[in-house]
Parts: C-alpha cells; structure tokens; sequence
C-alpha cells in the first residue's frame, strides 16, 4: 500500500457490514402459444395487465386445450407474484406483418394530389412523395435489413398511383409489429402534421387496430419528428425511432438515414437564394462558444430568418389593407357622389384585403415548412365514404403452426410443429428472429433466476423438455408438471406407467383436470391441475414463506372448481403416493391439493416439494454470497467472515420454521490450500411435515 510519511490525517473507510442477503423468489417460466407477443424471445413480466398488453387476453378457443391453456397460467402466477419469464413460440418459417414508406419523385406538373413541399414555394421541379408498400415472407430482422439495403429496392414500391419514380435510397420508414404472425394484419398507421403550426416539423403518428366488428380503433398516438435532433418542452426526443421503439406496446420502426439527406437536399436545393454566396453552407446555426466559427449562421437558421421576413412583411401588408377597408368605411356618404367614391374605395381596400390575405396564408405556410422534413400524410381515402382510412400492415403469418384441415376446411393447430417449438422453447434452441441467433439465455443461471418452470397441459414429448431444463440443463429449478388428463384411476395409473417415469427431485407431478369458470371467455373450460398450483405455490411464498408446504386444507384448497374429472379414494391415494402423484381431491370442505411429493423413487428428505424448494433457496443464496470472497486470502480469517455471514442467514431460517438445525463448517485442508480451494460444508436438517396422524384412543 501506498505509505505517507509528511504529518497528516489518512481516513480509510472500512465496510464491515457485509451480509448474506435474501435473494428473489416465485419466478416463473412459461412457453406458450398465442397469436400476439413478441416471439421466440425470453420476455420478463412483471404484472398481468402487461401480459395482456403483449399477448392478449388468454383464449382457449384459439389453441385448444392442449395448446391453449399456457396464458391462463401464466395469468394466475401473475396475480400473487411479480414476476414471470413468457417465451411466444412460432416456427421459423413464420413472417412479420410490415408496412414501407417509401418516397418518389413526381413533376408538380402532374397534377399531384399532395403538395410535398406547400404553401407558395410551389414552383420547385420535383416533390419528395410517399408511396406505401409490404413486403411478403419476412422472417427476421436480419432478412428484412438484407432487403432494405437491396439497390433495387424502389422497384417495390409502387408509384403508380401518382405517376412518379423511385428515388434511389428512396424507402423512408418501414414499420413492423414486435413479433410475428397475421394478427398483426389487423394494425394500421396514419402520419399526420401536427394541427399546431407552431409545432415546426411535428407530426402526429396514429396507431390503429382492427376489431372483430371490422372497424379501425385508435389504440395509441404519439408526437414524432423525422429530425433526429428535435425534442419535446421536457427535453425529450421527438425522433420517431425513439419514441416508438421506447413507448408503443406493438409497433417498431425504423427510418432510413439516407432517405432523410435525399428529403433535405431537395428542401434545401428549393429553398436556394439565386445569389449562391449569400446561401450557408452548413445546415445549423453554430451556437458552441467553443467552436471558432461561434454565431456563424446555418442555412436552417436562414431559411427560417428569410421566411419570416416575408411573413412579417405579409402580416404588415395585411395590416395596413385593413386599416385602408376602415378608413374607406368611414368616408362620407351624403353626396352620391360621395356614395360612388366611399364604394370605390371599399372595393379596392376589399381586394387588397383579399390579396393580403392569401399572401399572408402562403408566408405562413412557408414558414410552418421551414424547417420540416418534406413527410407527407399517408392517405388511404375511402371513395364511399370520403375519409382518411388507416393503411394496414400486411404478409403477417404463423408460419406452419396452423393447418387447414382437409375434412373441415377450417384452420388447426399443427401438432407436430407446436410440440417441436414448445419443446426448443422449454430448452432454449428457438431461433429469435431479432438476431437469428439461438434463444439461449433461458439456460443462463446466473443473469436468469427461475424457481418454477410451468408445464401448462403439454403434450408428452414436449413435458419431456420441461422436466430437462429443471433436472439437466438448470438444476435450480422445479418443473410442475401434470399426468395428462385422465377420468380415472386406472388411466392415471396407466399414463404414468406408460410415460411418465420420471425419478427426479427436480420435478413435481399432478394428478386431476377440473373443470372452471373461465372469466375471459365466459365459458367453461377444462384446466391442468399446473393451472391450480401456478396460483398456490406463489400464494404460499406471499402468505407464508417458500418452505412451507403447498397442500393441505391450510394453504391448498381450491374454490373455483366446478367438477373434477375423478376424485381419488382412500385405497386409490396411496397408490397415487407410491407412484409420487400429487391428487386434487373432493372433501367435504372443499377440492383440495392432497399432495407435495417429487417424482424422486428414493426415499428422502428431498422428496417433499417444500424441501427441495427451500434447498434451492439456500443454495443460490450462498452462491451469490460466496462468490465475492474469490481471490480472497485462504486463511482463518476469510474464513470466519465466510461462516460469519452464513449463519445469521440459516438461523433467521431456522426461527421461520424452515430448519430444524444446521452446521457450517468453513476452512481448507492442506490439500485444498494447494489446490487453491476453500470448503464450505453445511449440514441441514430441514423442518418435516405431518403426513400422517396416528389418533389413539385408550378407552378403560
């Protein structure tokens, strides 16, 4: 260390005050299958209402039983915890909806519906205009900015409406919504310029959508600019990428730079003075005291100072006609003589009025342009209607996840692609169409905390995938899971024999689909008994701590079913409890989960689902402790700071009921020191749950 030797006070501050501290609990993971939603993506919600907002409202009517009920779970986690991992599965082949902007130029001769550039300055040879156009089989992100950088890429767009012709760099803007599919058909875009003249270069974006009754709905609307420098009275960007791409819960854009400077040097050609050296030649103001061409003037700062002039010079001349139409009104009128000159003059004064006016209408205009990009409003005019309908995104697609049945003609979910998506999706191997690059983070333990991985009714093949990611991949984690559904104790018992021989402590399986009220549909449905737990483990973690047990009359009965499938006897609940089924069954106090069991054969502590949860807890808690002490010295002293800071954490566990005792030991041998390894060995007894209650009864 440094050492100072001239007379002085040195302060060191010293920390210590480390401890172990709690780490999160109750995250979920879920895939599922829904129309809307970002896709192949590991998506972090924290409350139901941005779920909804993302994927919709739970259907099951849209992917059936099988497929459908994974939204519904994930609202139930939702509603007591605050925090679940969503990833929206589609197969590769599926396409993004989208809609391009792009710009043409077109004689003003021509008889042009828009004027790009307005007001008086209308004498300039050619106009910057838009031209809409979507582009079909997008797949990705990547794909589509292969197809934008196309040198031919104005041959897309189509400009016949106007006549005009492609600009080279010509597309302006392209919107997509956040994930794939033909839902996303439904959205539609108006750009508008702002109703506030004094809002300079300000459009107003409408964002549309498609209900089932056919009618265009507004559902967002946001001030934007396609100058990447403007911002708002608070200091916030205006540029449209910024604003839609932070705010909108659906849409994304993205603006092409060079379609801007193409927009800027024909405003800028335009707006030229005759004489070349008295125009600037660098487009902004200089205002940096620091620079050393400080206060000198930029073209944008002329333009404006040029357009005002005539505007202020307008605003006079309308003035001063007013004034002459006063004063002529004021002429006498007792002669009719006088009558013929006071009318003369009101003639006159009336026409320079008119004059005035429409002079001071086109400086106006002129200086509301001043500064604006030459954007025009995107227009889709219904001829029987004569109003401004929103224009569509379009080429949405689902890809291979649905079919057309050839019996009914109707269109089915793919069995084959949904279980294979489901099931990459589980372990992380779909493709995210963002970067074409593997949708692995779900397997990354140390930035992705999941306690609870939801198996939401699956098919077979693909609860195989979300047992793997709790018992191979992660192994800090429990897959609640179901044994299919089943009207019997016979079919239970043949289901789980036949597929479901699971031996894991990191897996826990129920037994039993019920029958609910479903709110969002108005109907009922049949749901995995997953649907149920997905509710009462995090209830559990709310109301009492994750170690306590997640069944019982206490903390597991059930009050929104309406029937069960079966209902299991006496005899039948122990075999359930042999092949480690955990049922929901009918007491007279109500349907209640009768069990907490892993599918682990041996027995052991960690068999019971509340002790391998708390297991799990401890285990990543001291992971994230202990971590901070590598590359510390291997000696008595790291020592005693690792046990001082791991105790308190095990013993405020303890008084919470979670342990029965403990023992910590910390410290190397010398074979350990020369491995460069410290132990840190810890014995716990967890706290064990009745099952069984022996009532004896000594009658003399």
């Amino acid at each position: 260390m440094a050492q100072n030797i001239s007379p002085g006070v040195y302060t060191k501050i010293i920390d210590l005050s480390q401890y172990l501290a709690d780490i999160p609990g109750t995250f979920g993971f879920c895939p599922i299958l829904t129309k809307r939603g970002p896709d192949n993506q590991l998506t972090f919600i924290g409350n139901g209402r941005d779920y909804r907002n993302l994927f919709g409202s739970p259907d099951i009517a849209i992917m059936g039983k099988h497929y459908g009920q994974g939204p519904y779970i994930v609202e139930n986690h939702l509603s007591i915890a605050t925090s679940c991992y969503v990833t929206r599965a589609l197969p590769e082949d599926a396409t993004y909806s989208n809609l391009f902007l792009g710009m043409q130029l077109v004689d003003p001769n021509e008889g042009s519906s828009s004027n790009s550039l307005g007001g008086g300055l209308s004498a300039d040879p050619v106009k910057a205009e838009l031209a809409t156009y979507s582009h079909s089989g997008i797949n990705s992100v990547p794909e589509l900015d292969t197809f934008l950088d196309q040198a031919d890429i104005t041959t897309w767009i189509n400009t016949t409406d106007t006549g005009g012709i492609g600009l080279s760099d010509g597309w302006l803007a392209y919107f997509r919504p956040i994930g794939r599919g033909d839902s996303y058909d439904d959205f539609a875009i108006i750009i508008e310029k702002h109703v506030n003249p004094q809002k300079t270069g300000v459009y107003v974006l409408e964002i549309y959508e498609t209900q089932f009754d056919g009618d265009d709905v507004l559902t967002e609307s946001y001030e934007v600019s396609f100058n990447p420098l403007d911002k708002d009275s608070a200091g916030e960007s205006l540029y449209i990428e910024d604003v839609v791409n932070r705010f909108s819960d659906q849409i994304r854009v993205k603006i092409n730079p060079k379609a801007l400077e193409v927009l800027e040097e024909q405003r800028v050609e335009f707006h030229k003075n005759e004489e070349e050296d008295t125009y600037p030649d660098n487009p902004y103001y200089i205002d940096d005291p620091t620079d050393p061409n400080y206060g000198v003037l930029g073209y944008k700062e002329w333009i404006k100072q040029e357009t005002q002039t005539v505007f202020d010079a307008a605003q006079a001349d309308l003035e001063t006609a007013l004034d002459e139409l006063v004063a002529a009104r004021e002429l006498t009128q007792l002669t009719a003589a006088e009558v013929v000159i006071r009318n003369t003059a009101i003639d006159l004064a009336s026409t320079s009025v008119a004059l005035a006016r429409t002079a001071l209408a086109t400086a106006s205009t002129d200086l509301e342009d001043a500064f604006q990009l030459d954007i025009l409003t995107t227009k889709d005019y219904d001829t029987t209607t004569a109003t401004i309908e929103p224009i569509h995104m379009d080429y949405g697609s689902d890809g291979s996840l649905f079919a057309i049945d050839p019996r009914s003609g109707n269109q089915v979910i793919h069995q084959a692609t949904a279980d294979m998506i489901l099931a990459q999706a589980y372990v992380g191997i779909l493709t995210d169409p963002l970067t074409l690059d593997p949708m692995d983070k779900i397997l990354d333990t140390e930035e992705i905390w999941i306690d609870l991985v939801y198996d939401p009714g699956y098919p077979t093949n693909v609860k195989y995938s979300a047992e793997n990611i709790s018992k191979d991949l992660r192994r800090d984690c429990i897959t609640i899971t179901d044994n299919g559904d089943n009207n019997n104790f016979k079919q239970a018992k043949d289901e789980h024999d036949q597929y479901h021989l699971t031996n894991s402590r990191y897996v826990s399986r129920y037994e039993g689909y019920s029958t609910i009220f479903d709110v969002w549909t108005g109907k009922d449905i049949a749901v995995s008994p997953v649907y149920h737990m997905s509710k009462i483990i995090p209830m559990v973690d709310k109301e009492y701590e994750l170690w306590y047990a997640p069944a019982g009359f206490n903390r597991a009965t059930i009050s929104d079913i309406k029937t069960l499938r079966w209902s299991p006897k006496l005899g039948e609940r122990d075999q359930l409890y042999l092949m480690q089924l955990n049922p929901i069954v009918r007491f007279n106090v109500g349907y209640t989960v009768w069990g907490q069991l892993t599918t682990q054969v041996r027995p052991s502590a960690l068999q019971d689902l509340n002790v391998m949860r708390l297991v799990l807890y401890i285990k990543r808690a001291l992971e994230q402790y202990l971590k901070f002490f590598i590359f510390e010295f291997n000696d008595d002293q790291t020592w005693a700071q690792i046990k001082n800071g791991i105790i308190p954490f095990l013993e405020t566990i303890r008084r919470k009921r979670g342990l029965k005792s403990f023992e910590v030991d910390v410290g190397a041998t010398d074979y350990e020191f020369k491995q460069k390894i410290a132990h840190v060995n810890i014995i716990l007894e967890p706290m064990k749950v009745i099952e069984r209650i022996e009532l004896n009864l000594f009658v003399k």
